[in-house]
């Protein structure tokens, strides 16, 4: 099995920061008219060592496969949710290797740490969060213009 990784990303000149960044703008920056370097804005300032937004790192066989971030803010329509795990991206290289699991375990992990009682995400899958344990509130309109239409899932500890 492969050795999977997560660290934190705390320096926002960071090399990986250039990687990740161009994940999110073509994943999701430029289809909501971003410029890459609002995005690179945004990203440089989501590197916080203690103080949300947070953002981690997925590293297989010392290769840069993925990330994610944890916030207080992801949706705009819903300010009365928080907080948010968000921006969860693997490459498509790398799908299918158990990497999700990795990535879960550390999510639940880092809600004990912080003693939050609940997480929340928005996205177009079906059937992938529930395995870990995600329960399906809502479909919930985002006002996106490239998935108008979304779900929204919580994680509970209990």
């Amino acid at each position: 099995m492969a050795q999977v990784k997560i660290l934190q990303c705390t320096q926002s000149d960071a090399p990986e920061l250039s990687v990740i960044t161009t994940w999110m703008y073509q994943w999701w920056g430029e289809k909501e008219d971003y410029s890459i370097k609002e995005v690179a804005h945004m990203m440089a300032h989501s590197v916080n060592a203690v103080r949300l937004p947070q953002t981690y790192t997925i590293w297989l066989e010392e290769k840069l496969v993925g990330m994610y971030q944890f916030s207080l803010h992801d949706l705009e329509c819903r300010p009365d949710i928080y907080p948010w795990l968000c921006n969860v991206y693997i490459v498509p290289e790398a799908r299918g290797n158990g990497i999700l699991y990795d990535v879960m375990a550390h999510v639940k992990q880092y809600m004990i740490e912080k003693n939050w009682s609940a997480l929340y995400l928005f996205t177009t899958h079906q059937g992938l969060y529930e395995k870990f344990g995600w329960q399906f509130i809502e479909e919930i309109e985002t006002f996106l213009p490239q998935a108008h239409w979304q779900r929204l899932y919580g994680f509970f500890l209990s």
